[in-house]
């Protein structure tokens, strides 16, 4: 009988001793009120949880003081770090009763939910609930960022993350000025490379929210913006470059790196791209920042951006970008485009640039010179530019000085098949060695001997130092058979 009475009546008068008594939470005006409200962390039993959710949250709905409105958020955030507490809070649906439309819980409204978006989330596919808080936002969008950024640490674990982080699109001009523009564009560029599913849902709308941000004046922010688009940039290809705020932008220095890298994942491209005030700023800048060449030359692979910079050659072609390599390789790209090599070489600049590459003097180069002659359409006009440049005269000496003696006979060779121009007589002299050497040019020279017998000049320079008495008495020679008697036709017409 004792033993019944300890495990019955005793224990709930117990039991009851060590609850909240919810009846009195009921009436704040009550003198107790307060003082239960105080015991509420301590003595709250896990099924008292729900009523107790719903008591406050009515009193909140009908108005009260306001200190006493936030102390009761303020326990309430404190109970939620309890998951079972937690858990009963967003099953009830509480979340959604929270006092969103009273601007002077604000504060204490976003602690309540910081803890929910941490702890238990999934409350934020309550679309109900999503509506609610899109109009808090403006009224502190620094802590509604910050609640975003949980929320989007767990993005994989949502089945419909969708209508709370829209909220970041449809609310995009509250997150403006330097810090919020910052960890705007930030969060919205993390989300486009961390979830591929984002990005294929939302990155067209990032993109655009954060071009919309470029009219920002605080150089760190700028950067920060454009080092989001860059971002992007990796894992969407569609977003079309601000290409009036590049133009703007490019002429300050502490944005010119944070730029270069954005064209570099995104290169300039299409009828955009025809923009003058935009090539001349990457020229001047590729003069001494390798990066600013890579631009060009990844945005060189778009066929309309190669015709606009044949079109502005005197810009980039016949100077250092930023060394006369830099400037070869960009124009290689541009020259992958059989369409263009006619008109490169038509550009003023274009021999410029080839005596540029020249003087690197070495065999690679004078064997790359040649090469782009021998791709391009030879006129008269261009040959009269090519000597008078004095590239001819470099690009001969050159080849001489470092024996690149196969390099100067093939565009000797080419160059014979167009006209006449005066560094053939020099040149003559080399043919003459090396035909009377008898050796591994021996053959290739004599070909190009027979060349320039087009022009008297030549035949006049070659009888006197009696190369055809040397080819009538070589003619049997295994080295030169093949064209001694061609050349001494030659000479002889």
């Amino acid at each position: 009988m004792r033993n019944d009475f300890f495990n019955g009546p005793l224990r709930d008068i117990l039991t009851m001793q060590d609850t909240l008594n919810l009846e009195i939470l009921k009436v704040p005006e009550l003198d107790e009120f307060d003082e239960e409200l105080d015991f509420v962390l301590e003595m709250i039993h896990y099924n008292q949880s729900h009523e107790f959710f719903e008591i406050m949250l009515m009193h909140l709905k009908n108005g009260v003081d306001e200190e006493l409105g936030i102390k009761i958020l303020d326990i309430i955030a404190r109970l939620l770090c309890n998951n079972v507490h937690l858990s009963t809070f967003i099953s009830g649906g509480f979340a959604n009763m929270l006092p969103f439309s009273n601007k002077s819980y604000t504060d204490m409204i976003f602690e309540v939910l910081f803890v929910v978006t941490n702890l238990g989330p999934h409350c934020f596919e309550d679309e109900a609930l999503c509506r609610s808080y899109g109009h808090m936002i403006k009224r502190n969008p620094s802590k509604a960022l910050t609640l975003f950024g949980i929320f989007a640490e767990k993005f994989n674990e949502f089945e419909s993350p969708w209508a709370f982080l829209d909220l970041l699109i449809h609310e995009s001009k509250r997150f403006v000025g330097p810090e919020l523009a910052s960890n705007y564009s930030n969060l919205l560029a993390s989300l486009c490379v961390r979830y591929p599913d984002y990005a294929e849902g939302r990155a067209s709308h990032c993109w655009k929210k954060i071009c919309s941000l470029l009219n920002e004046q605080d150089i760190g922010a700028l950067r920060c913006i454009y080092s989001s688009l860059s971002a992007i940039a990796k894992v969407y290809k569609d977003g079309n470059l601000p290409i009036e705020s590049i133009k703007g932008h490019l002429h300050i220095k502490e944005l010119h790196r944070s730029i270069l890298t954005l064209l570099a994942h995104l290169p300039l491209a299409g009828n955009i791209s025809r923009d003058e005030d935009v090539l001349r700023s990457l020229c001047l800048l590729a003069e001494r920042d390798e990066k600013a060449t890579l631009v060009l030359m990844e945005s060189s692979k778009d066929l309309t951006f190669a015709s606009f910079l044949v079109d502005n050659a005197e810009k980039w072609m016949g100077r250092e970008l930023p060394t006369n390599i830099d400037t070869l390789r960009l124009f290689l790209v541009v020259f992958q485009h059989s369409d263009l090599r006619n008109r490169i070489s038509q550009a003023v600049a274009f021999t410029d640039f080839l005596k540029l590459v020249t003087e690197q003097e070495n065999s690679k180069a004078l064997s790359i010179v040649c090469t782009i002659i021998r791709r391009v359409e030879i006129s008269l006009d261009l040959l009269a530019r090519m000597s008078e440049s004095g590239f001819l005269r470099v690009f001969f000496e050159i080849s001489i000085e470092i024996g690149s003696h196969h390099s100067s006979l093939l565009l000797l060779d080419t160059l014979a098949q167009v006209g006449y121009t005066r560094e053939y007589i020099k040149m003559c002299d080399l043919l003459y060695t090396l035909i009377t050497k008898k050796d591994n040019y021996s053959e290739l020279a004599a070909e190009v001997a027979i060349r320039l017998c087009t022009y008297s000049k030549c035949v006049l320079l070659f009888k006197r130092k009696k190369l055809d008495d040397f080819m009538r008495k070589n003619i049997d020679d295994p080295t030169l058979s093949n064209v001694a008697e061609v050349f001494l036709d030659a000479v002889g017409n």
